[in-house]
């Protein structure tokens, strides 16, 4: 993910270019491929660039238009056949151009109703100088992080919470209301708020708008509780299921770089692993190599799955690459962890899962599948606490 930062002197007052950079600083370890920054008067965008997808190659940010409006964007799009249809041939785009220029375009076409016409994981902010207009936007599940501050005369946005708190204005201070209801186990429905006083995150399929005079925040897209699928047979759902599956997978899989898959032996992962390695086994002229990556826990372990990775990999007659770890303890770099993850957050697994991402990085792989969440996607019965908490007892 590259990082994306940016800041906002509502009452007038030149940004310094300096300060801009401290903060940009503070996310380098999200952009090894390079990083710019665009100051105008009293507003100023920086980008840490990771260059992932075969169209991003030469890209650069921020992106400038010829209106003068600017654009940082961390993402993927998944729609940008669709998108360069509706843009057409006037405003001077290529099939070849980096998602962020097609992003930049979009916005000159249909303003605030952009992220509405976007398909992909983002997070994005984009300045309008003509309307004096600060635009943030997250995609709809929420994949990008995105952070801001905001006071009567100052707006800073961030991928990461620790870019803010490098403003000389902000501070560390603990939001202590939040996390009493974390030791209590009761955070659920109070999305947007952070453990830290004054930060917040742009929610999910939102966009946030910021102008001199005002703040809004308004969802953009919805899941619908309603909707329901109905097919003639199980072998027809069983179809759709596989459509669906492959065109995630097939989506995730325009890289520029080796992809990896984290591969358990477990249903989800396995599926991916296969799934991806079919869908660019078919690509004429060669799709990114997909390189399976698993944990072997130390001898003896009970969470060692070496039978089924053996099962998978006769099958298809692929190498997955053993990937050893330590053994667990419940408070093994945690200080790290609460460093990356910007929460409480205490994981047995966090050395396992960081022994993962090294093996990751050193075989040139910039994306990283997973099965995380198939179980409580397929399994997990949340959704019968909301049906009581609806009063919906029929459906529950």
């Amino acid at each position: 993910m590259s990082g994306i930062v940016g800041v906002w002197n509502l009452d007038g007052r030149p940004l310094a270019p300096e300060l801009l950079d401290d903060l940009s600083t503070t996310l380098a370890h999200r952009g090894p491929d390079g990083d710019g920054a665009w100051v105008e008067g009293s507003v100023g965008l920086a980008c840490r660039l990771l260059r992932v997808t075969p169209e991003a190659a030469h890209e650069s940010q921020p992106c400038v238009a010829l209106s003068g409006t600017a654009l940082v964007f961390d993402g993927r799009l998944d729609n940008r056949e669709e998108l360069l249809a509706s843009l057409g041939d006037t405003r001077g785009i290529g099939r070849e151009c980096p998602d962020a220029d097609l992003v930049l375009a979009g916005y000159e076409l249909f303003g605030e109703r952009l992220p509405e016409r976007l398909n992909g994981d983002f997070a994005l902010a984009v300045f309008d100088p003509r309307r004096r207009r600060l635009l943030l936007a997250r995609d709809a599940m929420g994949v990008r992080p995105l952070y801001y501050h905001r006071r009567p005369h100052l707006v800073v946005f961030a991928s990461e919470i620790k870019a803010l708190l490098a403003h000389p204005e902000l501070s560390a201070r603990p939001d202590d209301e939040l996390l009493a209801l974390f030791l209590l186990d009761d955070i659920r429905g109070r999305e947007g708020r952070t453990f830290f006083e004054g930060i917040r995150a742009v929610p999910p399929a939102s966009v946030a708008v910021v102008t001199a005079g005002g703040f809004t925040v308004r969802r953009y897209w919805d899941f619908d509780p309603s909707r329901r699928t109905r097919l003639g047979s199980l072998q027809e759902y069983a179809a759709a299921f596989r459509h669906h599956f492959a065109q995630a997978v097939r989506r995730r899989l325009r890289s520029a770089h080796p992809v990896a898959v984290s591969v358990s032996g477990g249903l989800d992962s396995s599926s991916i692993f296969c799934l991806a390695h079919r869908l660019t086994a078919g690509v004429n002229g060669g799709g990114p190599s997909v390189v399976g990556f698993s944990y072997i826990p130390p001898a003896g372990s009970p969470a060692d799955e070496t039978r089924f990775l053996q099962e998978i990999e006769r099958q298809d007659g692929l190498a997955i690459e053993r990937v050893p770890v330590e053994p667990m303890g419940l408070l093994n770099a945690c200080r790290e962890a609460v460093w990356h993850v910007e929460a409480p957050f205490v994981d047995e697994q966090w050395n396992t899962t960081v022994a993962l991402f090294e093996a990751v990085q050193r075989r040139g792989c910039r994306v990283l599948l997973t099965g995380h969440w198939g179980d409580q996607m397929l399994f997990d019965q949340a959704y019968l606490v909301d049906f009581v908490r609806r009063l919906a007892w029929r459906q529950a």
